[in-house]
């Protein structure tokens, strides 16, 4: 049979994996190009390619090679195609334009001489003449322009060949179906032996397991399109396209059959869940695929992940960046730390649109290749997951042997002393932040906190009736006995000056650092940072506040009120809460609160993030929650809204605002550290309350009992 010059494209990267695949299929590669291979094969080798390619965009079969030149050159080279081979009269045709050159401005010009050139051609010798249709055309034209080759082709595929036909429900920013075959090559599918366990833990759509699982099973990606650009072309070999078909099927009821491995995703988001489990079922491998909603937090050894060889394939969320904090690469620290745990050893292919959220993996040895899904270039990364324990946290130290002499001796010996008696508990409780020393001696005003092995001092600003010269020397003291007794430099302390706030002060940056580092407490991963606001991300003293929202929210709906940075809410989520809503009106605190439920490995789509005055949002009608927690500032009057709270003042309008959406049978913990605060009676009267102060004050705040106050507040009856 005579050979065809043809040309298939591929979305970027995948030049070499379609290269190898065509040699496969019976065409000889001439050329690989960017974003295209070139070769030669018969008319039933070009068939194969539309049916088996599971790399390429479209298959162009060469009608003619053209000159460089205007769009006028164009229509007079077009108008000497003898396209009575590839039309016939009357036929509906469209023409599609790829490239670009200098002499061709306007590509849709382009696009207009070529349809002109096909139809004059009929029309010259009196035939019915094309007519040009978008929606339904007979057969499908490409026109490419290029300064060393322009073309024009008949494109055999027709619509694009990652279009596989299963994709009956999609999910937002979809993975192409060419992209997620070659990452699953990468991955090591076909080209070794065939796993136990293909593993998405963030499976969207499910693409990623159905090209898998069709790759292991023999099936040609393309048996499910019911319509090609062939079809109504005038060279068309119906036979031989059926002989091409009725193999492939035939493979596919072999291969499926006797496919041993199984394929397992999971997914935080119920719509996603819902895509996965149709797709799989419309691409036929509903059986082998079971897609589950589990957030990674759960992710689990054990079940059908009992095994010692498997793959796993992903394709995180990129998410939206809501501010200077981006969630995304706690999303893969986190991803890597459960499947060290999880899959230790398998090898494991990710696609990322961003290297350094890859190297959030933390592994020595990969590979990495480039590839473009759409418009967007990523990155595929493949590695075996680790299989040593995770490195052991950064943990607090305090040299007992630190021998301070002079002013800094009693600080000394009471940051000694402190240690000595929150040592136990610090380590039985694996508590990663906590305070050592608050101001206990009143010469030295400051308080030093422990968050992993770092040093944060806070210097409480001296009254007006203290020598300034004076209280600047007893910093300097101060700061030499920590240093001697934590063995930090000072430039590894983050000292602060803690003063009464006005206004907008306390948000206002005070560094540009973007140092966000993890502590731990209770099994939770919480971001803090330590130099670019006055307060770190994390406020220590509501530590057993948190742990009690822990224990009071599984199976239940949480509400966060003056959310700050999420860590109530990432508590909450762990204690196995349906459902958080986190609402602040800072976009930065969402932000972060974002990053630290990623860090856990929950997303926005089971806990949501709401950016709102809270007084607003309480107004509105809504859902009742189970659990709420509320923790307003003392004073606000942030520019985003023309509230002011005062909360001594608004404290009644407030707490019934927040009442509404209290479940019958549901309980709030408020807190608030204004240390006059009084409970107004008519809340007491209304509600029933329950002062829990002393049972929320932890043992490194035992000093400071008016830290804060809490109350637990029920509906009577």
């Amino acid at each position: 049979m005579n050979t065809r010059a043809v040309t298939l494209t591929c979305p970027g990267g995948l030049e070499a994996l379609l290269a190898d695949e065509l040699a496969g299929l019976g065409i000889s590669v001439t050329h690989r190009g960017r974003g295209a291979v070139t070769g030669e094969g018969t008319l039933d080798a070009l068939y194969r390619a539309c049916l088996w390619s599971r790399f390429a965009n479209h298959v162009l079969l060469r009608i003619a090679t053209l000159r460089d030149g205007n769009a006028d050159a164009l229509y007079e080279q077009l108008c000497e195609v003898p396209w009575d081979q590839w039309l016939r009269p009357g036929q509906r045709f469209v023409i599609a334009v790829s490239g670009s050159t200098p002499a061709i401005a306007n590509s849709q010009h382009a696009v207009f001489r070529a349809k002109d050139a096909v139809v004059d051609h009929f029309v010259s010798r009196a035939r019915i003449r094309p007519n040009v249709d978008r929606d339904n055309p007979d057969v499908y034209l490409q026109l490419h322009l290029d300064e060393r080759e322009p073309a024009i082709y008949l494109n055999l595929s027709g619509a694009p060949l990652h279009e596989r036909g299963y994709r009956v429900s999609g999910v937002e920013a979809p993975l192409k179906e060419n992209v997620a075959a070659a990452v699953a090559r990468w991955g090591g599918i076909g080209t070794v032996a065939a796993p136990t366990v293909v593993l998405d833990p963030l499976c969207g759509g499910g693409t990623l397991l159905v090209e898998a699982a069709w790759m292991l099973a023999d099936v040609a990606p393309g048996l499910l399109r019911t319509r090609w650009g062939f079809e109504r072309w005038s060279g068309h070999d119906a036979a031989a396209w059926e002989a091409v078909r009725s193999e492939a099927l035939r493979r596919r009821e072999a291969g499926l059959a006797s496919l041993a491995t199984r394929f397992v995703g999971f997914d935080a988001e119920p719509r996603a869940v819902r895509a996965a489990q149709a797709n799989a079922a419309a691409a036929g491998v509903g059986a082998l695929v079971h897609i589950e909603r589990q957030p990674l937090a759960n992710l689990r050894r054990g079940g059908r992940l009992a095994v010692d060889d498997g793959v796993v394939l992903t394709n995180p969320p990129y998410g939206e960046r809501l501010s200077d904090v981006n969630a995304a690469p706690f999303l893969y620290r986190c991803l890597g730390r459960k499947l060290r745990a999880v899959t230790p050893g398998w090898p494991v292919a990710v696609l990322g649109a961003d290297v350094e959220h890859l190297d959030e993996f933390r592994v020595p040895g990969y590979q990495q290749h480039r590839c473009h899904n759409g418009p967007l270039a990523c990155f595929v990364r493949v590695f075996n997951a680790p299989t040593q324990p995770e490195a052991a946290w950064p943990l607090f130290r305090l040299r007992t042997d630190a021998q301070v002499e002079g002013e800094g001796e009693a600080l000394a010996n009471r940051l000694q002393k402190n240690w000595k008696q929150l040592k136990g508990w610090v380590e039985r409780d694996g508590i990663r932040a906590f305070r050592l020393y608050d101001a206990d001696l009143p010469e030295f005003n400051v308080a030093v906190d422990a968050y992993g092995d770092r040093i944060h001092v806070q210097e409480y600003a001296a009254p007006s009736s203290i020598d300034p010269q004076k209280a600047a020397h007893r910093l300097e003291v101060a700061l030499d006995a920590i240093c001697a007794v934590t063995g930090k430099s000072r430039k590894a302390l983050a000292l602060k000056v803690r003063a009464r706030q006005k206004g907008t002060q306390q948000y206002r940056r005070q560094d540009s650092s973007g140092d966000l580092f993890e502590v731990e407490e209770y099994g939770a991963r919480l971001l803090v940072n330590l130099t670019d606001y006055l307060d770190t991300g994390l406020f220590l003293d509501h530590r057993p506040v948190r742990h009690r929202l822990q224990s009071l929210c599984r199976d239940k709906h949480f509400l966060n009120l003056f959310c700050y940075t999420g860590t109530a809410s990432v508590h909450a989520a762990l204690g196995g809460a349906r459902s958080t809503t986190s609402v602040d009106l800072n976009p930065r605190y969402l932000a972060w609160a974002e990053a630290n439920l990623a860090l856990n490995g929950f997303s926005t789509a089971q806990h949501h993030l709401e950016r709102a005055d809270v007084a607003q949002a309480l107004a509105k009608g809504g859902d009742q929650f189970d659990v709420i927690f509320m923790d307003p500032p003392t004073f606000s009057n942030s520019k985003r809204t023309p509230n002011v709270l005062d909360i001594q003042r608004d404290h009644v309008d407030l707490l019934k605002g927040t009442m509404r959406h209290l479940a019958r049978d549901g309980v709030l913990l408020f807190s608030n550290n204004y240390r006059r605060f009084k409970m107004d009676p008519s809340v007491l009267a209304d509600y029933d309350v329950r002062d829990i102060t002393a049972e929320t004050i932890p043992p490194d705040f035992a000093r400071n009992t008016k830290i804060h106050q809490c109350w637990e507040i029920r509906h009577r009856g």
